[in-house]
This record gives structure tokens, C-alpha cells and sequence, in this order.
């Protein structure tokens, strides 16, 4: 877990207030997770459908891997993917983690295309990407790689109760 205690704690006003604006019916079928569960649950690098909006407005959605530090969402890509472009375009961005019908999160925020490899995000990206695939296979890609921050607007956690 990489959050700071602050960062919890805005991470469960964020949560909490999601839920609180959260239509009737996903108020009525999930069930909340605390931030702190959260955080100890979405470890590692962990595979998402994530959504982006083309310069049309259509709809794109695509299996990506993604790891969470810090109250964000960090997902490894290329320079040159037409995600990258569309959230260039429009950084209105979602996506979804499910591990079987057990947990889930949903997010909505925006995302950010991080270029600079020597920014604090960049690299602490690329470490957690590194210590999960190995150095030889994120340095095979590393010439196009950029890593995209999601910053979530409004976040939705649950797990199954028993679970």
C-alpha cells in the first residue's frame, strides 16, 4: 500500500461521496469497501477495462494493465496508441476493475499522458511496472512508453458480502 494517511483520508471522502450521488440501483447492489481496504486489496499490477472518447465522440474500450498509488490510477501504454491520442483529445476517461462477481471498482475521473521520464509519476510508475514484468521487458518497450494518470472524479468500490 502507497498511501499516505492523508491520501486515505481524501480517498474516503471521495468514496463516500460517490456513494452518496450514486443513482438508486448501484446504491442498492454494491457494497462498499473502505479506502484503506481498497488499498490493501489493489495491489500490484492488475488488469482493467479502460474507456476513452475518440475525436467523434464514439466510445473506445480496451483491456489495459493498471496499478494504484497514491489515490490514482496509473495505466503503461504507447506514444503512438489511439488511447493515447483520445485522451490527448478529451481527458474524460473511465474504467472498471472486476474480479469475478466477488469485487469491483468503477471510476470516472481524468486522465493525464505522462511523457517526462523524469517526473516523480513517471518513475514511480515505472518502478511498479518494472518489479511486476522485470526490467528487460518494460526497457523493450521503453522508448514509446508513457504512462497515463487517472485522478478519479468519483470512484465506486464493492465486494461481495463473505468475501
Amino acid at each position: 500500500m502507497f498511501e499516505t494517511r492523508e491520501e486515505l483520508v481524501a480517498l474516503q471522502r471521495l468514496l463516500d461521496s460517490s456513494l452518496k450521488n450514486a443513482g438508486k440501483h448501484l446504491s442498492d447492489i454494491f457494497r462498499p469497501i473502505t479506502a484503506s481496504e481498497f488499498c490493501e486489496e489493489f495491489t500490484g499490477v492488475r488488469q482493467v477495462a479502460w474507456a476513452t472518447v475518440t475525436s467523434e465522440c464514439e466510445p473506445r474500450v480496451a483491456p489495459v494493465d493498471a496499478v494504484f498509488m497514491h489515490g490514482k490510477f496509473y495505466l503503461s501504454t504507447s506514444r503512438t496508441a489511439f488511447r493515447t491520442k483520445n485522451v490527448r483529445e478529451n481527458p474524460a476517461t473511465s474504467l472498471t476493475y472486476l474480479a469475478n462477481i466477488s469485487s469491483a471498482v468503477v471510476v470516472h475521473g481524468t486522465a493525464t499522458v505522462l511523457e517526462d521520464s523524469t517526473s516523480n509519476d513517471f518513475q514511480s510508475a515505472r518502478a511498479e511496472f518494472v518489479r511486476h514484468y522485470g526490467k528487460e521487458i518494460i526497457e523493450s518497450v521503453d522508448e514509446g512508453l508513457v504512462f497515463i494518470r487517472i485522478d478519479p472524479k468519483r470512484m465506486y468500490t464493492h465486494k461481495a458480502q463473505g468475501e
